[in-house]
């Protein structure tokens, strides 16, 4: 995992491949304070970061559409 800042309020993450370091990537996240965009197909992990809305694109195109939480199993 490597994070790089442009700038204190900026930062990109390049390449998660380890269970550790992704679960420290998830537990930072879910505690950040300020606003995210993350792109990710891993249903999952997006679900874990308590995310409150989605950008999507469909026909009509770009809609921003409040989050539903499908239920996780936690085990």
């Amino acid at each position: 995992m490597s994070l790089k800042r442009q700038n204190p309020d900026q930062a990109s993450l390049i390449g998660v491949s380890c269970v550790p370091a992704g679960q420290a990537l998830e537990l930072m996240l879910r505690h950040y304070q300020g606003a995210l965009v993350v792109v990710s197909h891993d249903e999952t992990f997006l679900e874990k970061l308590n995310l409150t809305h989605r950008l999507m694109v469909n026909e009509q195109g770009w809609q921003l559409i409040a989050w539903h939480k499908r239920h996780l199993s936690t085990s």
